[in-house]
């Protein structure tokens, strides 16, 4: 199984009928929609298979992972900090520890206040054009409704390589003015924890995508990323949301 397309996300999780459940929708028992080992909540999601064997607890049945090589005894396959049950459904690869690849996980602690800055580089060819930016929010599997966008303040074009590939930056814009290619654009992205989503139960990781446009509105680069959103000292992969029963 390789990485999914981009949006891999909503293919990834529709195709374990994964999508509804993971928005929310509680079991007929009324079991909370989000558990976690200790108790806490994990994610209910619909074609789970209640009663299957699941040794690691990571949300994934052994019979699943055995059909995609991954440890049913180890809930991070690749020992890279995220569930396996987290990359399958945003179609990376649990068992190769570069899918993702680290800088296409940003994090950010769950402590009010807290802002990070997460650099976006993509390389854009093409003849003499603006180059402008684009944050795309992709809709997470939480019941609250919170996504990426949630915890998005601002986005800007910071530099490009090499450095006379285009005439000018217009940061706030995130525009790139008259870009000859090849050239690698750089961008930075800030996000922020404001305290309204509460992360207190288990960690989350929520998708985004940035895109590189033409003046046309065509699509010359683009990237999936990751947001992990976790409270001090949780960040591992055992912390993570995972489905009430598997699948």
């Amino acid at each position: 199984m390789g990485a999914l397309s981009r949006l891999g996300f909503v293919a990834a999780v529709a195709a374990v009928g994964a999508l509804g459940a993971l928005a929310g929708c509680a079991s007929g028992d009324d079991e909370p929609p989000f558990r976690r080992d200790d108790g806490g909540p994990g994610v209910d999601v619909d074609g789970s298979q209640p009663g299957s064997k699941d040794s690691d607890q990571d949300g994934l049945c052994d019979a699943t992972e055995a059909g995609l090589g991954s440890d049913p005894d180890t809930g991070d396959s690749d020992d890279d900090g995220l569930p396996d049950f987290v990359e399958v459904i945003y179609g990376f690869l649990p068992t190769n520890p570069t899918s993702p690849e680290q800088d296409q996980i940003a994090r950010l602690t769950a402590v009010p206040g807290t802002q990070t800055s997460w650099p976006i580089r993509l390389s854009a060819t093409g003849e003499p054009n603006d180059f402008i930016g684009v944050f795309e929010n992709v809709p997470a599997p939480y019941d609250d409704g919170s996504s990426a966008g949630t915890f998005f303040v601002s986005s800007s074009a910071v530099a490009c390589e090499p450095p006379d590939a285009v005439r000018g930056i217009e940061a706030e814009r995130q525009r790139f003015v008259l870009a000859l290619g090849p050239v690698r654009l750089e961008l930075g992205v800030e996000l922020k924890y404001d305290g309204l989503v509460d992360t207190t139960a288990c960690t989350r990781a929520y998708p985004f995508q940035y895109f590189i446009k033409d003046d046309d509105g065509a699509v010359v680069a683009d990237r999936f990323y990751l947001l992990v959103v976790a409270e001090p000292g949780e960040e591992g992969a055992e912390h993570f949301c995972k489905p009430a029963s598997c699948f």
